[in-house]
């Protein structure tokens, strides 16, 4: 995940912009960010980074950005076509990276909730 939130708010200019609905329905633990101002609240509380390139990829449909609220907290990237998931990449607050122990759960939800949406995983190298 990269780089300027507080330029692209500017750029947008829309905080109730919505994105194309998730490929997968909200959990307890793991919400779809289906907004700008929601993806904006969560680079802002995170600390993740978000530019113009991952805003055009969700609104193609080639990935969607979530919400986990488990322990720890983190945010998610999911990079997907119409039938596999290529990536997923979990990270905490400041953008660390979490370890391999902490990523698994989360990883493990996510690639789940894709398979039951009808979803292929890619082999579990491309996650972290």
């Amino acid at each position: 995940m990269s780089a300027n939130v507080s330029g692209l708010a500017r750029q947008y200019d829309g905080a109730d912009h919505e994105f194309p609905p998730s490929p997968v329905p909200p959990s307890p633990v793991l919400r779809p960010l289906d907004a700008w101002i929601r993806v904006y609240e969560e680079c802002r509380a995170m600390g993740v980074a978000f530019d113009a390139f991952w805003y055009e990829a969700i609104a193609e449909g080639v990935c969607y950005f979530y919400r986990w609220l488990g322990h720890p907290r983190a945010s998610v990237l999911v990079v997907f076509d119409e039938e596999l998931v290529k990536h997923i990449e979990c990270r905490k607050k400041d953008d660390a990276e979490l370890s391999a122990d902490e990523a698994a759960p989360i990883v493990a939800h996510v690639a789940q909730a894709f398979a039951k949406a009808g979803y292929s995983v890619a082999p579990s190298e491309t996650f972290q």
